[in-house]
């Protein structure tokens, strides 16, 4: 009777083990991680079963995720996503740019940042359109438009930022019918 017990008890070990891996691969997977962390994080959540029908990948499976994943990339990663045939499909990643004025200046461009800005509002509805949410997405406009403005000379930074606090004025006064698909 007692080896029975034995194997009962390994076989609950063995499960609570693999609930214990599979918690370390979900703490994984919402940290930045390297190469090796990625990898290592795929193989727990292969094993344990939990990648969502999606062996090998960490990928979000929702459109909601894959907006909110998109969202957080740093800009540059997030245009060469909206340029590939990799994106997500089930979102919404047309653009006009940096819609009813110039793009930037001679020497700036503030494309990269109307294009996220672009998607940010045109996707909203997937998380819930609400004023936070539209405060969040034009703040990022805000802070990416500054970003690019910090590769200027000194002289040409005091412009870009300038402009970038009037188009950010302009999308927080201007923008809000149009935030989430409206």
């Amino acid at each position: 009777m007692r080896r029975s017990d034995e194997r009962g008890q390994a076989s609950a070990e063995y499960v609570g083990l693999i609930a214990l891996l599979a918690l370390l691969a979900a703490a994984l997977i919402t940290l930045p991680t390297t190469g090796v962390i990625r990898g290592l994080a795929i193989g727990i959540c292969d094993a344990a079963g939990f990648c969502d029908g999606h062996p090998g990948t960490l990928e979000p499976t929702t459109p909601a995720q894959a907006y909110v994943a998109a969202l957080e990339l740093p800009l540059a990663e997030f245009l060469a996503l909206a340029a590939s045939a990799d994106r997500d499909e089930r979102l919404d990643w047309s653009e006009d740019g940096c819609t009813h004025v110039p793009d930037g200046a001679p020497t700036f461009d503030f494309h990269g940042a109307c294009v996220r800005h672009d998607f940010a509002y045109r996707n909203a509805a997937l998380t819930g359109a609400t004023a936070a949410a539209r405060a969040a997405a034009d703040e990022r406009f805000k802070a990416d438009m500054e970003a690019s403005c910090e590769n200027e000379n000194p002289l040409d930074r005091i412009d870009c930022r300038a402009l970038a606090s009037i188009y950010y004025r302009g999308v927080r006064s201007l923008g809000e019918g149009r935030f989430g698909g409206e």
